[in-house]
């Protein structure tokens, strides 16, 4: 793997078993992501959308290929060491937040750090993200207090919690009106600015100007928008 590129899937597929017969869901899909990219991925229902994200995110093991993050080809691993690397590595943000809704603000932000550095300063790093995301005034609030606006972009602070490199993002604005959609994909496009890589899967088209690449599945296979590819390659 070169330094310029940190995800290389190459030809990935996945199978599911029907009783109907075999299910392609992904066929031979294979993508190099540098650092700093800003990824979307479309397509319609079942095209093998939320399967490529669920491989990336080290929860789905694929029928064949290979899955590599910052050097680490992840299905190798055994599943408590691919657990810590998704911990480690990996932040998710989902179209339906997963927030706990007895926890307050801080606490589901904190759940993200549970087993890295002190509490203190796991405390410290969360109310600092939180004020970055304009949530310094609803730290003591819990989910059900919150817009959804506001329960997104608590979703993207525990994302962000442990310093991922990758954020995957599920429908992230699927649930938002546009004012609160074009605020979350400037948090998201802040984390890519500040060295990040966003893989973001979503029908709409509220970062389509943002977007460094656009790739569209269709029947498990991966189609690449050249004129996106031509703003990464210059």
């Amino acid at each position: 793997m070169s330094e310029s590129e940190h995800i290389i899937l190459t030809d990935v597929c996945k199978e599911y078993r029907a009783r109907k017969g075999a299910v392609q869901a992904l066929q031979s899909v294979s993508l190099e992501s540098r650092k700093n990219e800003f990824i979307v991925i479309k397509g319609p229902s079942g095209s093998g959308k939320s399967t490529l994200l669920l491989m990336l995110g080290a929860m789905l093991k694929p029928s064949g290929g290979s899955v590599v993050i910052n050097g680490t080809n992840i299905y190798s691993l055994n599943i408590r060491d691919r657990a810590a690397f998704r911990a480690d590595n990996i932040g998710f943000v989902f179209q339906m937040f997963h927030l706990i809704s007895y926890l307050n603000v801080l606490e589901n932000v904190l759940l993200a750090a549970w087993k890295n550095g002190s509490p203190g300063e796991s405390e410290s790093k969360a109310q600092s993200l939180l004020e970055k995301l304009g949530l310094e005034n609803r730290v003591d609030h819990t989910p059900g207090e919150l817009s959804a606006g506001e329960r997104q972009r608590v979703a993207i602070a525990r994302a962000m919690m442990n310093n991922p490199t990758l954020i995957l993002a599920d429908e992230p604005t699927g649930n938002l009106d546009q004012e609160n959609a074009k605020e979350v994909i400037t948090h998201l496009k802040d984390f890519r600015d500040s060295g990040g890589t966003v893989m973001m899967v979503t029908h709409g088209d509220v970062c389509d100007d943002i977007a460094d690449r656009t790739l569209f599945l269709k029947d498990g296979l991966l189609i690449e928008d050249q004129l996106a590819r031509s703003k990464v390659n210059g």
